[in-house]
């Protein structure tokens, strides 16, 4: 009786639009006021079958409808709503014209044929209410036709039929209107709540947007959550990285000084409702009903409590907990808007733990940069000292500082002398262009990794300067040359260090054959003469004096 009573009265499919719950609940509540209608309908008819004209047709017609509402119920439990609808429509207006047109209409059946069209605009869309009154208009244009024709004699109406037949069908009429007002009434319910929980969604993103910190971020959403829903009290916990204890982050009306800081929980209390929705990641609801080991976080006016994971897809970060003083509070569809809310401040914590963690790595990664250009800018100036030492070292070896040719009419002359603006093109690291004697005077800096070692001195008849197209051309010039001379300078070393060598085991080679210590060191003084060039070589070997404390063995 207990499931039969279930299945009659609570809509057991689940459909997945809000508008076909709502729609297969007023069918649903349309079948049972029918099927009170049809009940009631037959105490009157049944005992009068025999005697009211018509009698056995509406006892039939009735028991029909009665089989109809349970059938239509059936269809709406299994999910066929629109089948549903249609059926009870057209059973509807079938047995009423199947009982009233006996009668022509008169009367009381007028009113009984709005029943059908009242449902049909409840139930069905524009074109089911469409066919529905043409059928009806249909049916009355030709029992009216029927009856001026003499194809059908009204049968008269029994004197309290009238009364009896309109009273149901106003009864049924307004039965129909009352689940429709009731559904749309929940229907602008449910909307108004999606715009509020709208409103708060907005509200709250705006609220973590402007947060820089966590404590900032969660202390605006516990307020947005309390503001804009109106509960009691809210609070939110966060797992703490370094001990993974479940720590108490920021609660309504409160800064969380002194003994709050110490709230922390332990993720294995198995007696927690705040720590067993942190593992089993799935929303727990504690009432005053519930045991009292699970009311450890209700606060003296708490009658229900929500515990919403703080989750990012499958890494729950901590707990939203909502206090209400409603015992009933937190249905569905509250739980479900506060858990999109928790899913929000779940995002905002971790976008701003990125933008954390983005601004540290770029103030690292500037920091090194900025360590990269002065190591940049020592490596350069490394090179260019070694540049300079090198050419430096090389012409010392040539035993000279200075290196220059001098072209004029044709004719090429060494010249080591430095005029003065071959010496500022050298230590500005410029080309510059002056006028000497009448003359145009290009110098032009010869550099290697930035360290100019010479300069040449172009020097033009006339007072029209160098172009920049051929300041450019002496440029590149300049740099193909520091490169050529860089490479005559590498081989030079080269040969230099060959030779070295070459002198080095020839020497060797004459000493190692020798077995006479006077000999070795005759050929020792001849070959080191001739490879150093030197005018006059000793050798001496002599047994110096023992420092004191040193003592010669036996």
């Amino acid at each position: 009786m207990r499931n039969f009573r279930n299945w009659l009265l609570q809509l057991q499919y689940g459909y997945a639009d809000q508008f076909d719950v709502q729609r297969a609940s007023g069918l649903q509540r349309t079948c049972v006021v029918m099927a009170l209608l049809t009940l009631s309908a037959l105490v009157y008819f049944v005992p009068n079958a025999t005697i009211e004209p018509n009698g056995v047709t509406l006892v039939i017609v009735t028991l029909a409808l009665l089989v109809l509402s349970f059938a239509v119920i059936g269809l709406v439990q299994r999910g066929q709503l629109a089948l549903g609808g249609q059926l009870l429509v057209a059973g509807v207006t079938i047995g009423i014209l199947a009982a009233e047109l006996p009668f022509g209409l008169q009367n009381g059946g007028i009113v009984s044929v709005a029943l059908p069209l009242i449902m049909a605009g409840v139930l069905l869309d524009g074109r089911g209410l469409l066919i529905t009154t043409l059928t009806l208009v249909g049916a009355g244009v030709l029992t009216e036709l029927s009856v001026l024709t003499g194809l059908i004699t009204p049968i008269p109406y029994p004197e309290l039929r009238p009364i009896i037949v309109g009273g149901f069908a106003l009864v049924g009429c307004a039965g129909v209107l009352w689940v429709f007002a009731s559904s749309q009434q929940l229907v602008f319910e449910r909307i108004a709540r999606a715009v509020r929980d709208l409103r708060a969604g907005v509200s709250l993103t705006q609220a973590l947007g402007n947060s820089s910190s966590e404590d900032e971020l969660f202390a605006q959403a516990v307020e947005a959550v309390r503001d804009q829903f109106g509960y009691y009290h809210v609070q939110v916990y966060l797992i703490e990285p370094s001990s993974h204890l479940i720590v108490r982050r920021a609660r309504t009306g409160s800064t969380l000084i002194g003994d709050d800081v110490e709230r922390r929980i332990a993720p294995d209390d198995m007696t927690n409702p705040v720590a067993e929705a942190i593992r089993t990641r799935a929303p727990k609801r504690v009432t005053r009903r519930s045991p009292p080991e699970r009311q450890s976080e209700f606060l003296g006016s708490t009658q229900t409590e929500l515990l919403l994971p703080i989750r990012r897809g499958d890494q729950v970060l901590g707990v939203l907990d909502v206090h209400s003083t409603q015992p009933d509070a937190f249905l569905d569809v509250d739980a479900q808007s506060l858990e999109s809310l928790a899913i929000q401040v779940a995002i905002a914590l971790q976008n701003l733990r990125q933008t954390i963690a983005l601004g540290t790595l770029q103030t690292e990664r500037d920091r090194l940069g900025a360590q990269s250009i002065r190591l940049a800018s020592e490596v350069e100036r490394l090179n260019r000292e070694a540049a300079g030492q090198t050419w430096t070292r090389h012409l010392q070896s040539r035993a000279s500082d200075t290196i220059g040719f001098d072209w004029q009419n044709g004719h090429i002359t060494p010249g080591t002398t430095y005029s003065p603006s071959l010496a500022r093109a050298v230590e500005g690291t410029m080309a510059q262009v002056q006028q000497v004697d009448g003359g145009q005077v290009l110098s032009v800096p010869i550099m290697l990794r930035g360290q100019p070692f010479g300069a040449m001195e172009f020097r033009a008849a006339g007072s029209s300067p160098w172009s920049p197209r051929s300041i450019e051309l002496a440029r590149q010039i300049a740099g193909r040359l520091a490169l050529s001379l860089e490479n005559i300078r590498l081989f030079e070393q080269s040969q230099t260090t060959a030779s070295r060598e070459q002198t080095i085991n020839q020497v060797a080679a004459r000493l190692q054959g020798q077995t006479d210590l006077d000999q070795l060191l005759s050929i020792a003084a001849d070959s080191m003469s001739q490879a150093l060039g030197a005018s006059r070589t000793s050798i001496q070997i002599k047994l110096l004096d023992q420092p004191s404390g040193i003592k010669e063995s036996p």
